[in-house]
C-alpha cells in the first residue's frame, strides 16, 4: 500500500481525476452532449474522486463483479501539490507542483458521463501508482511523455498528452479557480479515449520515463 505519511511529499491521500480532458472523448458523445442530462458541452473541468481505498503502489489485483466484462486500463499522469494552490496563474503552475507520478486509473467501462458514478470509479485498488514521484522541472514536459500498455506481455497501446483540451498548466489553473488543492494532493490531467480493456485473468502493465505499474483483473 502507499505511505502517506513519508517525506518528501507526504501525499493527502486525495486524488482528483478528469474527464473529456481528450478531445476524441467529447467526439464520441457527439450530440448527445446537447440533450439530458448533459444540455451543454462542459465548460469548466469535469473532475471525479479516486478515494483512499483505490490508492495503491504495484502489483494490485482488481476484482470484477460476475456481471462485469472488462475493465478500462487509463494510463495517465498525476501531478503532486507541494502547497496548497488556489487561484493559480499558468505561468506559476511549476511553483505549485512538485512532480508527476505514473498511475494506471482503472475504471469499469461506462456510457454516461454525468455525475461520474462513485460504483465505477471508486472499486478497491483501481488507482495504482508509481513507487517514485518524479520532480517537475518544467510544466511543458508533460506533453513528451509517452505511456506504453501492455496486456498479458503483449503492446497494447501508447499514449501522450499533448492534444488534449486542457494542457497540464491551464487544467491547474481551471481548477483551482473554483477549488483549493492541498499540499499531497494529487490531480490526474486526463483520460485518453481509446483505454486499453483488460478482462479477468489479465495481466496489465504500464510503463514510461515516470516508473511502472502493473496488476492483475480477477
Amino acid at each position: 500500500m502507499i505511505e502517506f505519511d513519508q517525506d518528501p511529499y507526504r501525499l493527502s491521500g486525495t486524488v482528483y481525476g478528469v474527464l473529456m480532458n481528450d478531445p476524441k472523448s467529447l467526439d464520441a458523445i457527439g450530440d448527445a452532449v446537447n440533450r439530458a442530462p448533459y444540455k451543454a458541452a462542459p465548460v469548466a473541468p469535469v473532475l471525479y474522486l479516486k478515494p483512499r481505498n483505490t490508492l495503491i503502489s504495484q502489483n494490485t489485483e482488481m476484482r470484477l463483479a460476475a456481471n462485469e466484462a472488462a475493465v478500462e486500463i487509463n494510463a495517465t499522469i498525476g501531478l503532486v501539490f507541494k502547497r496548497a494552490a488556489c487561484r493559480v496563474r499558468k505561468e506559476d503552475v511549476a511553483d505549485v507542483v512538485a512532480g508527476m507520478v505514473l498511475v494506471a486509473d482503472l475504471t469499469i467501462p461506462h456510457g454516461s458521463f454525468y455525475r461520474p458514478s462513485v460504483r465505477f470509479k471508486a472499486r478497491d485498488h483501481s488507482c495504482v501508482m508509481a513507487k517514485s514521484i518524479v520532480p517537475l522541472n518544467s510544466i511543458h514536459e508533460i506533453g513528451s511523455v509517452e505511456l506504453s500498455v501492455e496486456i498479458n506481455g503483449a503492446h497494447a497501446g501508447t499514449y501522450s498528452f499533448n492534444n488534449m483540451v486542457r494542457s497540464a498548466d491551464q487544467l491547474v489553473a481551471d481548477v483551482t479557480d473554483f477549488m483549493t488543492l492541498s499540499r499531497g494532493d494529487i490531480l490526474l490531467i486526463g483520460l485518453k479515449a481509446d483505454a486499453v480493456l483488460a478482462k479477468k485473468g489479465d495481466r496489465f502493465k504500464v510503463t514510461s520515463s515516470l516508473g511502472t505499474v502493473n496488476g492483475v483483473i480477477a
